[in-house]
Order: structure tokens, then C-alpha cells, then sequence
């Protein structure tokens, strides 16, 4: 028992030094509990009991679990052996029926008596339920349970009734009147202990029930102790079951089992996902108001806390609270289209959300005649990641190129592309088309492409893992030769661009990213590769004059380099003028300050080539749209007519439209109150007739 507290002791002071990380485990509804446990065996019973030892194993598998909950509940499965003793110290008559006495019987040369004893081994295979205390394990660490089970047990139970000579003890040389203290010396040098007489033994179910008491000394390692009955069924697990009168006790025996135990947690580590933003309001994304004041709720999870919040309101950091994985922030908007950027990271990824809102200010009715106003419609963008295909994606280079697809966006400045959650620049746009040479990092890579315009947004992402390999797959050196170049021409769709079409033979290269295609030094990411055919072609777009095109190839055995010089389009496209038309208000008189003008540009690229004024004085504050040509802006009019003049110029011509609008404020005319003048009969006029003639003059009544 001595090796075995010390085991104990040393085994508690090895998980106590485990590492900080085991101090950050979570517990969760289902782990399972490895227990060890050692302790006294004893009995109540008919023969005085003495302690003997016992060794267990328990494996407990939880049912429920909250955090907060007042209760746990586990089941368990308990493995246990151990040996009771037991010793009387004075005389015990009622032998005839007990098979271990029979040679003390007076007929069999015996006293007449006996000193009983016994060795019981005891065996169980059982199942409990576990109800723990959990509320009390949070708040103070300490452990308090109870349990209650069946179990498959076997005993065995012998006697020490001969000597090694396997004669029956000769009880006589015991002095009767001695107290149990000389008995007990006496005993012990009469005794050999060998307990070589077989009593009893069974195999039978037995209920138990328990308690324990304990402190979590780690987040996955407890000790404590705990004591357990074992309602035997029987009253021979002592081996003797009778009075001194020869009669049945009618008792059956009980199995105690004391011990102190330790507890290990068994749950795998859990696995950490990356954020997640839901948004709650407002409910749609883009959102229009004429609340200047905008409230905005998401909830966030996976993350510990606004620390790894970054909130952005048109560009600019703002205060925001965040409790219960809910974002709450309310804040002013400024006319037309505002922003609002979410972004949540852990150590596992990230997570974005971008809401538009757009604020419009309620103005009054500007139309007389209710006239048909143009919407300003248009279509959201739409992004599609090509390559990879799969998601995810396994690749053993440290780049990959990934290639996208995008819809209803004209401008580079509407992608924002990201890789790991962290924003990037390096990229290529043209014609529609996303590319780029991902750095990946060992592990998983998060690639993600957002897109925006006027009328939404639109996301796709990709994972890709990177796994480096030590074989070298490719045992020759690279090839290029570029087999054809094309006539440049001028591109039907876009007359200011010179494009050529290029096709090279590349072999013995892994994948695109070992390909470098490169014109007048600039490098060209917008290409594509048949691994199949062995093939790169691409698109590119030339200015007047010379260029020089190098394709380059490289593996882990060396490089090539194929390079040719292209002649750009020496033709230039027609100049076109200008055009500009104003669209709306589409009346002429107006009793409101405020109008809407609409208009629309063709030939047009920047704000800088339209010019608008109103009776003459130039303003400043209006939108173009290049994608659409579509011209807004909101006019303050004064009193009486209105010129409005709109001019586009290009380098072919200019253009202007104009148009007069006539406010006239409207005048409310002045109330008057009625006026009823009585003139007939006069004032306290006395009749005797129960009908009169009344004669009025009214006023001011419609």
C-alpha cells in the first residue's frame, strides 16, 4: 500500500507540470474519463472485519454537459479486485453447519468450538451512473458526485482453520478468559494464514452505490476519494452465515471499498474554426434608408473578442460594442452610398462582410402631372473562381495561380483579394478576368475575391493546402518556343486597343506557376496552359511600335527562355465625338426649389469632361458614371426661370443640351373666418305664433 500511494503521488506530479496548453482545453458535452483507483477492502458482517486492499479501473463516457449547469451526468464502467479479511477473537459456537469447522465438533475429536476467520478475493465487472456537481466544480474546483450501479461479481471466500501440517488448530492452548488482546497475540502465533479451507464462491449481480469528494487540480486531471458499498446478496461473503445456537443470522454481508482515486479527461483537441460574421440588421445587404441614423447588428462567433473585430465606417475605424457574439453599432450616414466593413480573425482564419447603404433623403413632390421619372437599374456583380477547380484544393508548390471570372465590373478598383485574410494588390484585371500568383503558406491558404458595384457585391473563395514534397518530379530541363504570334488588330469592342494572340510550346513544367511570360519587362499574369496539348496561349494588348515578348520556363532541374519582337497597330480609330442629352425633370414648371437632373454621355471617360451650370454659375457637386454614361445631380432653383447647361468635350468635338425650368413658389391664400349677420326678426323680438320667418346674411362660405 506504501509503493502504491507513492505511484500515486508521483503520477499526480507529472500531470501537474503538464504544458500551458493544457490549461486552455475546453470541456464538451461527450468526452470520456479514464480513472485509477486504489484503497481499503473491508466488510460488515458476522465476523469481525479487518482491512484488507483493492485496485480498480474506471471508464466513463459523459451523457450531458453544460457550462453553468448545476448537474453532469456520466456513465461508467468500473473494473475492480480486491481481498477482505475477517477475524474473531473470541469463541464461536454454531459450527455444525459450517464446512470449514466440521473438526472442532465434539464427535470429531474437537473442542466445540472455533475462532472463525476468513479471505475473500472479490471480483467485479460493473456499469454505474455518475451525477456530478458541476456548478460546484466551476466556481471552487471542487468535485463532489454520486453514483449508483450493478455489477458482475465473484467471490471467493476460504478459511485459516489448519495448521501446515493440515491439522485442525488446537483452540485449547487459548485461556477462555483472556481479553481479546492476549487472544489476538496468542492467535497470531498459533495461525499460519495459509487460509487454505475453501468455503464458498459465486458469480451473482450486486447494486452499489457510492460518493465521491475531489478537486480539479487541472483543466483534464482531478484526485479525490470516493467510497463504495456493494450490497452482496448474501451471507456467506464472510463464509459463515450461522449464531452460536446453530440458527441463520439472516444478514447479509456488505462490501466496502475506500480508495483514493485520479481522473484523466480523454477528449481530442478541439478543432478551431475560423470566423464566421451573420449579419441581423438591417436585413438586406445593399440596404437603402431615409433614416439618417443606421443601426447595424452581426453576430460573430469564433472569435474571443472585439480585439479581433476590425469595423470600418466609409474607410474610417468607429466604436462599436460587442457582447454575446453580437455586433452592435449605431451611426450617422452621408447621402448617397456609405460602407461598412466587418472583419473578424483568429488563429485559424478570417472573415469578411462588407454592407452597403444607401441614404436618400425624403424630398417632396417635384411633378405637377405625376410624370414617369427613369430608374437608374442596373445589374450586381458576379465573381466565379476557375482555377482551382476543386475546393479545396491539394498543391505541393509553394504559388499557385488562381484565376477568376467576374461579371458587371469595370474597374480595378472594385476587386479586393485576399489571401489569408490579409488584403493584396497583386493581382491582374482585364476583360472580365481575375488572375493571380498566390504565395501559399504550409497548411491551409484561404484565397478570397470580393467584387462591388453601384447595384451589390459578390464573393467566391477557395482553400488550397500546401504540402511540400522532397522527391523531385521533373528529371529534364524545361522547353520554349513561342509557334505563332498573330497579326495584331484592333479590338472591335474597345477601337483604342491593339491586341495579338500568342501560342508557345512549354514542356516539362509542373504546373503554371513555373511559366513567366513577360512583355517589355512588364510580367503578364492573364494566360493560360494545357498541360495536356503542352500548350500556353494568351491575349495581349499593344500600343504603337515595338515590343519585346519573353516566355520563360523553370523546374527543379533548370530553365528556358524563348523570346520574340511584335509590332504594335499603327492605325488609328476614328475620333467620335461627344454626345449629351438631359434626361429628366421632363417639365417645365415647378412649384418646389429641388429637381433631380438626369442626363446621359456618350464618348465620355471622366467627370473632368463635363462641365454643369445653372443660370450661369458652374456646379460642382454631381455624379457621372463612365460604365453607364448616366450624369445625377440635385439643383436648388431660384425663383422665377432656370437655365440649366450641360457640356461634354472629348479630343474629336464637344457637345451641350440645355434646358429652362420655371419655379414659382407657391402662395397660400388668406383664411377668413365666417361672418352670419341675423336681420330679421330683430333682437328680443316677442310672438304669440309658434312658427317665424328668419332672414341671414352669410359670409366667407364656400
Amino acid at each position: 500500500m506504501k509503493n502504491l500511494a507513492i505511484s500515486f503521488i508521483l503520477l499526480f506530479l507529472f500531470c501537474a507540470s503538464n504544458s500551458l496548453e493544457a490549461q486552455k482545453y475546453e470541456r464538451r458535452q461527450g468526452y470520456w474519463t479514464l480513472g485509477l483507483n486504489a484503497g481499503a477492502a473491508y466488510l460488515y458482517s458476522d465476523i469481525d472485519s479487518e482491512i484488507g486492499g483493492g485496485a480498480g479501473l474506471t471508464l466513463s463516457k459523459n451523457i450531458f454537459y453544460r457550462k453553468g449547469a448545476p448537474f453532469l451526468l456520466d456513465l461508467r464502467g468500473r473494473i475492480l479486485y480486491d481481498k477482505t479479511y475477517g477475524q474473531n477473537y473470541f469463541r464461536t459456537y454454531g459450527i455444525d453447519y459450517n464446512p470449514a469447522l466440521q473438526a472442532y465438533k465434539v464427535e470429531n475429536g474437537g473442542k466445540g468450538y472455533a475462532f472463525e476467520n476468513h479471505e475473500t478475493e472479490h471480483g467485479e465487472l460493473g456499469i454505474e451512473a455518475v451525477i456530478a456537481f458541476n456548478r460546484l466544480r466551476e466556481k471552487s474546483r471542487f468535485n463532489l458526485a454520486l453514483f449508483g450501479g450493478i455489477g458482475l461479481d465473484a467471490y471467493s471466500v476460504s478459511a485459516n482453520q489448519q495448521n501446515s501440517d493440515y491439522q485442525a488448530y488446537d483452540y485449547s492452548l487459548l485461556n477462555p478468559d483472556d481479553d481479546n488482546g492476549s487472544n489476538i497475540l496468542s492467535l497470531n502465533q498459533l495461525m499460519d494464514y495459509s487460509y487454505e479451507t475453501d468455503i464458498a464462491s459465486k458469480v451473482d449481480f450486486m447494486p452499489s452505490v457510492g460518493f465521491e469528494i475531489g478537486y480539479q487540480f487541472l483543466p483534464r486531471f482531478s484526485m479525490g476519494l470516493s467510497h463504495k458499498w456493494t450490497f452482496t446478496k448474501t451471507d456467506l461473503f464472510d463464509g459463515t452465515q450461522w449464531t452460536d445456537n446453530s440458527t441463520l443470522t439472516g444478514d447479509d454481508d456488505v462490501h466496502n471499498y475506500t480508495n483514493l482515486h485520479m481522473r484523466f479527461i480523454l477528449q481530442k483537441k478541439k478543432k478551431n474554426k475560423a470566423p464566421t460574421i451573420e449579419l441581423i440588421t438591417p436585413y438586406d445587404n445593399p440596404h437603402t434608408t431615409d433614416n439618417p441614423l443606421a443601426i447595424l447588428k452581426a453576430k460573430i462567433k469564433h472569435i474571443h473578442g472585439a480585439a479581433n473585430i476590425h469595423y470600418l465606417v466609409n474607410g474610417e475605424a468607429l466604436s462599436f460594442n460587442f457582447s454575446d457574439k453580437v455586433l452592435n453599432s449605431d451611426f450617422y450616414l452621408q447621402e448617397g452610398r456609405n460602407t461598412v466593413d466587418i472583419t473578424a480573425t483568429n488563429a485559424v482564419g478570417s472573415a469578411r462582410e462588407r454592407i452597403l447603404i444607401f441614404y436618400k433623403t425624403n424630398q417632396p413632390p417635384v411633378v405637377i402631372h405625376n410624370p414617369v421619372v427613369e430608374e437608374d437599374y442596373g445589374a450586381a456583380p458576379r465573381i466565379d473562381i476557375t482555377r482551382p477547380v476543386q475546393d479545396p484544393y491539394y498543391s505541393s508548390r509553394s504559388t499557385y495561380k488562381v484565376k477568376a471570372n467576374i461579371l458587371n465590373v469595370d474597374s480595378r478598383r472594385d476587386v479586393r483579394f485576399f489571401i489569408n485574410g490579409r488584403s493584396t494588390q497583386g493581382f491582374s484585371f482585364s476583360y472580365g478576368k481575375v488572375a493571380a500568383n498566390v504565395p501559399l503558406e504550409i497548411g491551409r491558404n484561404n484565397i478570397e475575391i470580393l467584387v462591388e458595384n453601384d447595384y451589390g457585391q459578390d464573393r467566391d473563395e477557395v482553400i488550397i493546402y500546401f504540402e511540400e514534397e522532397e522527391t523531385t518530379h521533373c528529371t529534364v530541363e524545361p522547353v520554349v518556343k513561342i509557334t505563332s504570334i498573330s497579326d495584331p488588330k484592333i479590338d472591335p469592342c474597345a477601337p483604342e486597343d491593339c491586341f495579338v494572340k500568342v501560342k508557345a510550346t512549354v514542356k516539362n513544367v509542373e504546373s503554371e506557376e513555373d511559366i513567366s511570360v513577360f512583355l517589355d519587362g512588364n510580367r503578364i499574369w492573364d494566360f493560360d496552359y494545357s498541360f495536356y496539348q503542352e500548350e500556353l496561349t494568351c491575349r495581349l494588348i499593344l500600343s504603337e511600335g515595338e515590343h519585346l515578348l519573353r516566355i520563360i520556363a523553370r523546374n527543379d532541374i533548370g530553365s528556358d527562355e524563348d523570346r520574340e519582337q511584335i509590332i504594335g497597330c499603327n492605325y488609328t480609330p476614328d475620333c467620335i465625338d461627344p454626345k449629351i442629352d438631359i434626361t429628366a425633370p421632363t417639365y417645365e414648371h415647378t412649384k418646389v426649389s429641388s429637381i433631380n437632373l438626369k442626363a446621359t454621355a456618350k464618348e465620355i471617360e471622366s467627370k473632368n469632361q463635363i462641365s454643369l451650370s445653372l443660370n450661369g454659375r458652374r456646379i460642382h457637386r454631381f455624379d457621372f458614371r463612365p460604365r453607364t454614361g448616366r450624369i445625377n445631380a440635385n439643383l436648388t432653383l431660384t425663383e422665377g426661370i432656370n437655365t440649366i447647361v450641360l457640356k461634354a468635350s472629348n479630343d474629336c468635338g464637344e457637345d451641350y443640351d440645355e434646358f429652362q425650368i420655371e419655379y414659382k413658389r407657391e402662395v397660400t391664400p388668406t383664411k377668413t373666418p365666417p361672418i352670419v349677420n341675423i336681420s330679421s326678426p330683430h333682437n328680443s323680438t316677442e310672438t304669440d305664433r309658434s312658427t317665424i320667418a328668419l332672414t341671414a346674411s352669410i359670409q366667407h362660405v364656400m
